[in-house]
């Protein structure tokens, strides 16, 4: 027995659903903003029990910078950035759950909280951001 032959009809609709498929996964990695371009980009706004302490523009982070919050709040921890991303690093809490949440900054309103040291760093939309509140902050990448 002969294996069946593709015909053009047959082509036809395995390219046209392949591509409907690319389409729909591109749509909607750009809807859920994961991946998708963010005019104006992402910035992380730190905050300390409740105030903010940086406003941080994630696209001026590519190479690893690593910022004390020690220095700025007294909080025993670090925060580490690197290639538009950030996340807790070196905490000096019980259970390291901020830690454990690993890199941000790729949709808005991820965020990464470190409940011992009552730190946050939630990610926001540039354009988003009420500069007067919370001034964008760049310590040197």
């Amino acid at each position: 027995m002969q294996a069946k032959r593709w015909n053009k009809t047959d082509l036809f609709i395995l390219i046209t659903a392949g591509v409907v498929a690319i389409i729909v996964i591109i749509w909607l990695a750009v809807r859920s903003g994961s991946g998708g371009y963010v005019p104006g980009g992402f910035a992380a706004v730190v905050t300390v029990n409740g105030e903010t302490v940086l406003t941080l523009p994630l696209e001026q982070y590519q190479n690893e910078t690593i910022i004390d919050l020690n220095e700025l709040s007294d909080i025993p921890a670090n925060l580490e950035l690197k290639d538009g991303k950030i996340r807790f690093v070196n905490v000096s809490c019980p259970d390291h759950l901020c830690e454990k949440v690993g890199w941000i900054g790729t949709a808005e309103h991820q965020t990464a909280v470190c409940m011992p040291n009552r730190a946050a760093v939630t990610i926001l939309k540039m354009d988003e951001i009420d500069t007067a509140k919370n001034p964008l902050t760049y310590p040197e990448p």
